[in-house]
């Protein structure tokens, strides 16, 4: 597993996220712990399902298009499975909330990130 890192501006904070690169990454998440960050690029907007599957606590999933603006936001608990009603490009999961609403842009700070459609926003 990479050990590759993102800092992402939020509206009210910064926070350090791992990034989930590889098929098994992104099918992985954060199953099987208990604490994290993990950060998604499908690649193109999509409706993935996705489940909480061997996950132990509810997790946060905020759900963001390709102009990183969340265009969803749920908690799911352990063992669901969920569809967003709105098409997403990036995923955000999180055991904490991290008090993005709808709307909240997010930006990410990492020079040199190939592979990611960056918004640099104001």
């Amino acid at each position: 597993m990479t050990e590759e890192r993102l800092v992402l501006q939020l509206p009210e904070e910064r926070v350090v996220t791992e990034k989930a690169e590889t098929f098994y990454e992104k099918l992985k998440g954060l199953r099987f712990r208990s604490s994290g960050k993990m950060f998604f690029d499908l690649g193109k907007v999509a409706r993935t399902m996705v489940d909480t599957v061997f996950v132990y606590d509810d997790l946060y999933l905020y759900f963001l298009d390709e102009d990183m603006t969340v265009v969803e936001r749920k908690c799911l608990p352990p063992n669901r499975f969920y569809t967003p009603e709105t098409g997403y490009r990036f995923l955000l999961e999180s055991f904490e909330d991290l008090n993005l609403e709808e709307g909240d842009e997010v930006n990410v700070e990492l020079p040199g990130l190939s592979g990611f459609a960056v918004a640099q926003h104001g």
